[in-house]
């Protein structure tokens, strides 16, 4: 829920005309881009993965028959891309912080709380062995 949360606020967050008159370093611009596609992607996934279950409750045989299906093939693509992608601005966020003139420190923190999420989230999906396209 967190996820969807966070990914909800960061999308809102793009369509603010203040964001873009703010300086920001070159490790915060990429670091900023890679949770905001992360963040259309596990508000894909999030949500392709919970229909996919619900149309296996109410409909067993396509559990058996129809297994994995397009809809979960493409969200399990979709939650291992925003996997990656989170945990490759978690690799930048040190960086991101680095110096005093970018973002203020309570940006900074609203960017690591998101990515921890993200990246934690990945980390959970990847153990429940979700992120797997290839694996059916």
């Amino acid at each position: 829920m967190l996820t969807i949360i966070a990914s909800v606020c960061i999308l809102c967050g793009l369509a603010s005309p203040a964001r873009w008159r703010l300086p920001q370093t070159r490790a915060q611009r990429l670091a900023g881009a890679l949770r905001a596609i992360a963040a259309a992607l596990w508000l894909f996934a999030v949500p392709a993965f919970i229909l996919k279950m619900l149309g296996g409750l109410a409909d067993q045989s396509t559990v058996v028959y129809g297994w994995p299906g397009p809809l979960l093939a493409t969200a399990s693509a979709a939650a291992l891309a925003a996997a990656i992608l989170s945990w490759s601005a978690a690799a930048l966020t040190p960086f991101a912080w680095a110096g005093q003139d970018g973002w203020s420190a309570w940006r900074k923190l609203r960017l690591t709380g998101a990515i921890l999420a993200f990246s934690l989230f990945g980390m959970l999906l990847a153990i429940l062995g979700a992120p797997q396209p290839w694996n059916p």
